[in-house]
C-alpha cells in the first residue's frame, strides 16, 4: 500500500491508500478501466476497486466481474448491470 498502513489498522479517512500492484478488471468479459484500487477509508482490511463499466456490456442481473492483481485472479462473482 502507498502510503503504507500498519496491519490491523483502519485506513485513513483523509488520505487514500493505493495498492502497489496493478489491478485489472473485466465486466462481462470486456476489459474495464480501473479508476481506483486500495483500502476503503476508515475500514480495516477492506479493499475497494472502482471501475467504469465498458460500453458493449449487455445488461443483466448476473454479469460476470473478474479482478486480477499481482498475478492472482479473484473468485468468480457477478454484478447487476442496468
Amino acid at each position: 500500500m502507498t502510503p503504507s498502513v500498519p496491519a490491523g489498522s483502519a485506513a485513513s479517512t483523509t488520505t487514500l491508500a493505493y495498492t502497489d500492484s496493478t489491478v485489472t478488471a473485466t465486466v462481462g468479459g470486456i476489459n474495464a478501466q480501473v479508476l481506483f484500487s486500495g483500502l476503503a477509508p476508515g475500514w480495516v482490511g477492506l479493499y475497494r476497486v472502482k471501475v467504469i463499466v465498458p460500453a458493449g456490456v449487455a445488461p443483466g442481473s448476473n454479469v460476470p466481474l473478474a479482478l486480477t492483481a499481482a498475478g492472482a485472479a479473484s473468485v468468480a462473482t457477478t454484478v447487476a448491470i442496468k
